[in-house]
């Protein structure tokens, strides 16, 4: 049987793979238990993942994975890729966070170009996930980390996060209310202080050019720095409340010059932002305003 499994891998991906210790069970009711004790799969020498015990049970008639463990799973993103194909459009199911199945593993890697991702004791179960993750990318200078305090929950079919916390450096960010629901709507409080700009600017950027690769305003200037407090909340009907820039600096790509506000507001209301401030452009008076409306659309107007 591994043989066989091995070399339908092989034929289908070209990946070789080294299965060993592989038990599978079916019970009276059609509970389906794989167990494999290790899992080496390379593509020219060059590995694309390792799992270390790996235990996964079935509910057959149910059409349900109810368990995952695992020791360690290690993956190599940068190469799965090259494997990836297009999806056909399926018809839309409804979207049940309540079969999330029990998870409990020791620590799973990602890694690619985009980013490193290591997280250690991922423990699902009884409707509450605990999770310590570490995510290092080209885009963040510092490293970014999930659940030093704070965990998830699914609870009547929604995805929840129970004052979760994100650390990117000395700034911490929470996050507290309805992360997804059934019909993929969110309900959601975010609360930071102090949040680098220098940070945030690339995220932006990096985000605004995956839905449009054109040049963006922001790229007329450089050496961001200040900080950010937020205080909003995302629901179905968009986003709310507000973001306080202080000390906020940058410099024009072209001739260099400084650009410096003591304090910008930023005002959500749903679909729209608007923000006005006084500053200095080379030790000049400015006067800087913001509106853009249908927030959530890719084609939003913005007026500066």
């Amino acid at each position: 049987l591994i043989n066989k499994l091995q070399s339908l891998i092989n034929d289908k991906t070209g990946i070789e793979t080294n299965i060993t210790g592989l038990n599978l069970k079916i019970s009276p009711k059609f509970n389906i238990v794989l167990k494999v004790d290790n899992i080496e799969a390379k593509n020219k020498s060059v590995s694309v993942a390792d799992i270390k015990n790996l235990y996964l049970s079935y509910q057959l008639l149910q059409k349900r994975l109810t368990l995952v463990s695992a020791d360690n799973i290690i993956i190599d993103g940068n190469i799965l890729k090259q494997f990836k194909k297009e999806r056909k459009k399926e018809n839309k199911h409804k979207f049940e966070l309540n079969n999330i199945p029990e998870v409990h593993i020791q620590k799973f890697v990602f890694k690619s170009n985009e980013a490193n991702i290591s997280v250690e004791n991922i423990d699902a179960g009884n409707n509450l996930i605990k999770l310590k993750a570490i995510i290092n990318t080209p885009f963040l200078k510092e490293t970014l980390k999930l659940g030093d305090s704070g965990s998830l929950q699914v609870i009547e079919n929604k995805l929840k996060a129970n004052k979760f916390k994100i650390s990117l450096g000395s700034s911490q960010l929470y996050l507290d209310g309805t992360l997804v629901d059934e019909n993929k709507t969110r309900d959601l409080d975010i609360i930071g202080d102090k949040l680098p700009l220098s940070e945030i600017m690339p995220i932006l950027l990096h985000f605004q050019k995956s839905k449009d690769p054109s040049k963006k305003f922001i790229e007329n200037f450089k050496n961001f720095k200040g900080t950010v407090n937020v205080n909003l909340k995302l629901n179905k009907d968009g986003i709310w409340g507000t973001c306080v820039g202080n000390n906020l600096s940058a410099n024009a790509v072209w001739f260099n010059i400084p650009l410096y506000f003591k304090e910008a507001v930023f005002n959500f209301k749903g679909e729209t932002v608007d923000s006005a401030a006084e500053g200095t452009l080379a030790s000049e008076k400015v006067i800087h305003t913001l509106n853009i409306t249908d927030l959530l659309n890719p084609q939003k107007k913005l007026v500066i």
